[in-house]
C-alpha cells in the first residue's frame, strides 16, 4: 500500500512539473501575448472587468487620453447597456522585441445594445471592421497591456 502511495505521488509531482514547463518556461511570448488577447476577448464576452484588471498596466494609456480608470469604467457601461456582445479577432500580428511587444489587431464586435448614448455611437457600424494596436510591456512572467491606439483597418 506504501509503494502504491508513492507511486500516485510520483505522478502527480510528475504531471504538476510537466503543467509548470509547459504553461510558463516552454512558452514562447508570442503565445503569451495571443493569451493576453484571448483572454482580453473572452473578458468581453463574459462581461468581466477583474478579466482586464488582471490584463491592463497600472500605468495603462489610450490614445484617446484615456487611463486604466477610465476604460474600466467605460467598459462597466458597455456590459451594463450590451448584450450577447460577440467579439471576433479576424487577423492578429505580433512583434516581440525583448521586453516590449506590439500587436495589431482587427476585430468586429457585435452586441445587442439597449437605447443609449452608446447604442447611437455605434449604431451603423457595429458590424464593421475595426484595428487596434496594443503595446504591451513583460512584468515579470506576465504580458500586461499598457496602450491601446485606435486605427482605420
Amino acid at each position: 500500500m506504501k509503494a502504491f502511495f508513492i507511486f500516485i505521488s510520483v505522478i502527480v509531482l510528475f504531471a504538476i512539473v510537466s503543467w509548470v514547463l509547459l504553461s510558463f518556461v516552454l512558452v514562447s511570448d508570442e503565445q503569451k501575448i495571443r493569451w493576453v488577447i484571448e483572454k482580453g476577448r473572452h473578458g468581453i464576452q463574459s462581461g468581466s472587468l477583474l478579466t482586464f484588471s488582471h490584463i491592463l498596466a497600472a500605468d495603462y494609456q489610450d490614445s484617446s487620453g484615456m487611463d486604466r480608470a477610465m476604460l474600466l469604467s467605460t467598459l462597466q457601461s458597455l456590459f451594463h447597456e450590451a448584450r450577447n456582445r460577440r467579439l471576433l479577432i479576424l487577423k492578429e500580428s505580433i512583434r516581440v522585441h525583448e521586453n516590449r511587444a506590439e500587436a495589431d489587431i482587427e476585430f468586429v464586435l457585435q452586441a445587442d445594445l439597449d437605447h443609449s448614448q452608446l447604442s447611437r455611437a455605434l449604431a451603423g457600424s457595429r458590424n464593421d471592421a475595426r484595428s487596434l494596436r496594443v503595446y504591451l510591456t513583460k512584468e515579470g512572467r506576465q504580458w500586461v497591456i499598457s496602450r491601446t491606439e485606435h486605427a482605420k483597418p
